[in-house]
């Protein structure tokens, strides 16, 4: 179930109206379901008189919007008041010169490349900073593997010299490094801050609002949100979120379409989380594939995400008719449902409003229902035939 990526190089169509707006990079006025943290931030770490001080910790997995969050506050204020901030990932610079050697240069384009210990570096940070508030992002912090020493001298460089010491937020994933442990580092951060995952509810807010900014009026829908938030929404994870629509949008423009639909999603899907190879596809039974099929079927020809059960037994009773298989009875499909569900190729739910009545539905999850409808019947032919001989 392979797709060509290339189909994913964006190319100008009718879907996606601003394609920075879903770079990592991108920092988005609003940060939907972390204004709370914002204004802690805020409350923390300015001052009445308008200085910056202090240090915060923020912690949580990918794709809770650590990074976003820090440098939201850091536009927020410098609008409010006059301060550099400067931003360092330390996955990619991994020790302490580097880092300190980074900072200095978004500080003065005049300072050379090499040459400078740790200890000079800092006798340099010193000058450089008096009289100014410098805030310093300090990114992935668990990467920084000398991290304890630039940390002590940063916290503590006001102690003798009079210059006055740079905010600084650091951020990590779940675990703490162990330098953060010693009480002579971590008795100098103000405030700590542990994300939690962001609920179905919370992708879709999100979703919206980039949505709203990056793709144009009429190209997408809530049921398309869904599906993403549904996925997404098992991790907590908005990274995550907003790469599977951007995909769904490239796929749609790439396939020439006014609007992303059901497969498109799917599609992106599959390249995000691949949850359905073809050894496993394969090994399952024969009434299996044959429901899974029908279900292919009718996503396939289908603009909607999700069919109603009643119609997947009838799609299955007509391959079985065409196949030549004796069908299953209702009670015996059901449980084949609830099997495929638990093996991860298909989700169901419960039908709400806009339904009448109560009924199962069901979708696809993990790849296009083209390619898997593609796969299943070049097997089931070829299994059928075996069976005839």
């Amino acid at each position: 179930m392979s797709l060509n990526i290339g189909m994913l190089k964006h190319a100008s169509g009718g879907i996606i109206r601003d394609e920075d707006s879903f770079s990592e990079s991108f920092v988005p006025e609003r940060l939907p379901h972390r204004e709370k943290e914002l204004e802690l931030l805020e409350s923390a770490m300015v001052s009445k008189s308008g200085r910056i001080a202090g240090n915060a910790y923020i912690m949580g997995k990918p794709g809770l919007g650590k990074t976003a969050l820090s440098l939201r506050f850091a536009i927020n204020i410098s609008k409010k008041i006059s301060i550099k901030y400067l931003h360092v990932n330390c996955r990619k610079y991994r020790t302490s010169s580097l880092v300190l050697h980074k900072i200095m240069k978004g500080l003065s384009s005049g300072l050379p490349e090499r040459g400078l210990s740790l200890q000079e570096a800092l006798m340099a940070f010193e000058e450089l900073i008096k009289d100014k508030n410098i805030l310093i992002i300090l990114d992935e912090i668990g990467y920084l593997r000398d991290g304890g020493d630039l940390l002590y001298s940063l916290f503590r460089i006001s102690e003798g010299s009079g210059a006055r010491p740079p905010a600084i937020i650091l951020i990590s994933r779940e675990w703490t490094p162990d330098y953060l442990l010693d009480r002579s580092i971590s008795s100098f951060i103000t405030i700590r801050i542990a994300l939690e995952p962001y609920t179905k509810e919370e992708i879709m807010d999100i979703l919206r609002y980039r949505a709203e900014i990056g793709l144009f009026s009429g190209s997408y829908d809530d049921d398309i949100l869904s599906m993403i938030a549904e996925i997404a929404a098992r991790g907590g994870d908005a990274r995550l979120a907003l790469s599977m629509l951007y995909q769904s949008a490239m796929f749609a423009e790439a396939n020439k379409s006014d609007r992303i639909t059901p497969e498109h999603v799917r599609m992106a899907i599959s390249m995000d989380q691949p949850l359905t190879d073809r050894r496993a596809l394969m090994s399952l039974e024969l009434h299996e594939k044959v429901l899974l099929l029908a279900i292919s079927n009718l996503l396939e020809k289908s603009s909607d995400a999700w069919i109603p059960m009643g119609k997947v037994e009838e799609e299955y009773r007509m391959l079985c008719e065409m196949y030549g298989i004796p069908p299953f009875k209702h009670t015996a499909l059901w449980r084949r449902i609830k099997s495929l569900d638990k093996a991860g190729f298909i989700t169901t739910r419960r039908s709400g409003k806009g339904v009448k009545g109560q009924t199962t539905l069901i979708s696809l999850e993990g790849a296009p229902s083209s390619s898997i409808s593609s796969e299943l019947k070049k097997d089931l032919s070829i299994l059928l035939k075996v069976k005839e001989d």
